[in-house]
């Protein structure tokens, strides 16, 4: 399991992947421990900012390595247009039985996908060693497995979705029987990464800020700290501007390489960011808009366009607007577990990272 001396674990670029990508749990959580972490409810700026700009903007980064992609549609057409309409058909059937188990199942996924996620960097950050370790991946799955139990285990101040989304029990037995296996897994990975570094004298740097900020962002901002901003601010930053970043980053040295001409090569220039959160931010406030208006009414004034553009249809929602709103960000959950992966087809994805 040495890496090869001649080949860098990073992806793309160490400065902009150690801001991007591996420092925002480290910030996150400094953030939370200066200034952020009082008992209370997130402000209107603080969920404009976290919530609007950060997490759902992030859903629609994917669009730019999928339906944007002309050669991602060619390759996995009929995945694209498969996966949304069983995502759809899926959640209706939970939504059928009642709201919440629509939120709980949609909760749950969600999770699942964060969790993934931070497996994937670690993979990626470690695919040229010479083969995956199961003591990696028990550990990276640990980080964010242990404080999931304790939040099902312990009474919060807040939710992932809405209230009562996540199944509660009392079980010490089952937290504690975790609480071993988390000690012995983070134990396991320091002494298998000591000796293999004493072997080969390299430190994979992007591979061990993964695991320890991954550890350290789920475990203040479920465990250490109980609030609904601590929460978000390590749950969105730490999740969101990575996976921004690792969309803009790919695209740009996709279209490094790329011989051809277009909008979706100009996306990816530094003199073209502002567009490209732009039209992040866009589709987010869009999908917010329309959220607020036919259901939360908790922003109003923000919205109130659409309270005004969508007063005609509001009332008397049926059992299909839930899954129909959350459809993109559901997409998003499912997509993501097949678009990143190394050993994938995708040829572009793999001599993007130097696979070939």
């Amino acid at each position: 399991m040495i890496a090869n001396r001649t080949r860098s674990p990073w992806l793309f670029a160490p400065v902009a992947e150690s801001f991007l990508i591996l420092g925002p749990p480290f910030l996150s959580v400094a953030f939370v421990a200066v200034c952020g972490n009082e008992i209370r409810r997130v402000s209107l700026v603080e969920w404009v900012v976290l919530v609007m700009c950060i997490d759902v903007a992030h859903v629609y980064s994917t669009l730019f390595k999928t339906y944007l992609d002309p050669k991602e549609r060619k390759e996995h057409g009929r995945m694209l247009v498969t996966i949304p309409v069983l995502g759809f058909l899926f959640l209706l059937l939970a939504s059928i039985q009642s709201s919440l188990v629509f939120w709980r199942v949609l909760a749950y996924i969600a999770v699942f996908h964060f969790v993934r996620q931070q497996y994937g960097f670690m993979r990626l950050y470690s695919r040229h060693e010479e083969k995956a370790s199961w003591i990696d991946t028990v550990a990276i799955h640990m980080a964010a497995i242990f404080p999931l139990v304790y939040w099902h285990t312990h009474d919060r101040a807040f939710q992932w979705f809405v209230a009562g989304d996540f199944l509660r029990f009392d079980s010490p037995g089952f937290y504690y029987a975790t609480l071993a296996i988390y000690v012995v897994s983070m134990i396991a990975y320091l002494v298998k990464e000591s000796f293999q570094i004493a072997r080969s004298g390299i430190v994979n740097i992007p591979k061990q800020a993964i695991l320890i900020g991954t550890a350290v962002s789920w475990y203040f901002g479920i465990v250490y700290y109980d609030g609904d901003l601590a929460f978000t601010i390590t749950n969105v930053v730490s999740h969101g501007i990575p996976y921004i970043a690792l969309v803009w980053l790919y695209g740009r040295k996709n279209a490094e390489r790329s011989t051809e001409d277009g909008w979706l090569k100009r996306a990816f220039t530094i003199r073209w960011i502002p567009a490209f959160a732009g039209f992040l931010i866009l589709l987010a406030f869009t999908e917010e808009g329309i959220w607020d208006a036919l259901l939360w009414d908790e922003h109003r004034n923000l919205f109130a366009v659409f309270h005004w553009m969508l007063a005609p249809v509001r009332g008397g929602h049926s059992v299909w607007l839930l899954p129909l709103l959350a459809l993109p960000q559901a997409t998003h959950y499912i997509l993501d577990a097949f678009i990143w992966r190394v050993r994938g087809t995708s040829n572009d994805w793999r001599s993007v990272l130097r696979l070939e």
